[in-house]
């Protein structure tokens, strides 16, 4: 038999245990905690899907999960994302100068270091290295630091050298005696002769043989074998004549100490003093 609606207790509600119709349902507490959250747990306030993170356990309530916020919004304000091939280039400048490259390379304010008496920075090498760090979107403290390395790299090198020229000066002054400067006079002067351009010159530098004894011994004797036919300033001694020779000593006297003869600092002292000896020479022939 199909049910009645008479049957369904959809009618008036009896007496008793049913209760009123105007009633409210019955609730217990397990059906309250199950439809809402706690309302003393912050916690209930997060959006469903987030409040069973584990990452909220590390707060105690709502004010210290703001302030780990706030800080983590002012950390990810000041930071800069690293460039990659897809980046532009104003990115990639942005990125650069927030670690401290300067926005052209002549913002480079470095301290040059110091260098050996002698030596100094070319200003136009300066110029280009600040160029060339720039490009290569070095910091400041990189820069400089690798001037720093430079600068003692030429200060150790040119100690070295002093060392072994202060070496081989004295090995041939033993061997040379009193004729050290006339016999050293005479290595300049087949220089002279034979490499003009100062091409040879410039090569034993570049191979650190200028300071060599073995070098030096080469010279002076290739220069005292050729000694009569030698330049002097410029023409050969054989075709000058004796007022020519006796005008240029006058010369050299009249300059006086801006010429190299009396001046032992000057680099070309001693082939000066070579050439005023042959000059000398011709000129009381």
């Amino acid at each position: 038999m199909s049910e009645s609606l008479l049957d369904s207790g959809s009618g008036p509600a009896q007496s008793g245990e049913s209760g009123s119709p105007d009633s409210p349902p019955k609730n217990d507490g397990a059906s309250r905690e199950l439809s809402q959250p706690n309302a003393s747990d912050w916690r209930a306030h997060i959006p469903e899907p987030l409040r069973g993170e584990k990452t909220w356990d590390k707060y105690k309530d709502v004010g210290s999960a703001l302030q780990s916020l706030h800080h983590l919004e002012k950390k990810i304000g000041g930071s800069v994302n690293v460039p990659t091939e897809k980046s532009t280039p104003e990115e990639t400048t942005a990125f650069y100068e927030k670690l401290g490259v300067p926005k052209e390379a002549k913002g480079y304010a470095f301290t040059e270091p110091k260098l050996p008496d002698g030596i100094v920075w070319e200003k136009e090498g300066l110029g280009k290295f600040a160029e060339t760090a720039h490009n290569l979107h070095l910091t400041p403290a990189q820069v400089q630091g690798v001037l720093d390395y430079y600068g003692e790299a030429i200060g150790a090198k040119f100690q070295s050298t002093a060392a072994v020229r202060t070496a081989t000066e004295t090995a041939l002054k033993q061997e040379w005696g009193p004729r050290f400067d006339d016999r050293l006079g005479e290595a300049h002067a087949a220089l002279q002769s034979y490499d003009g351009a100062g091409e040879f010159k410039t090569l034993l530098k570049e191979a650190g043989l200028d300071n060599d004894a073995r070098t030096l011994r080469f010279l002076q004797s290739i220069g005292a074998e050729t000694r009569e036919h030698t330049h002097i300033n410029g023409e050969r001694r054989d075709s000058m004549t004796k007022e020519e020779a006796q005008k240029k000593v006058a010369d050299i006297q009249t300059a006086g100490n801006e010429h190299p003869l009396y001046n032992k600092s000057n680099p070309k002292h001693r082939e000066a003093v070579t050439e005023y000896g042959e000059l000398l020479k011709l000129a009381h022939a």
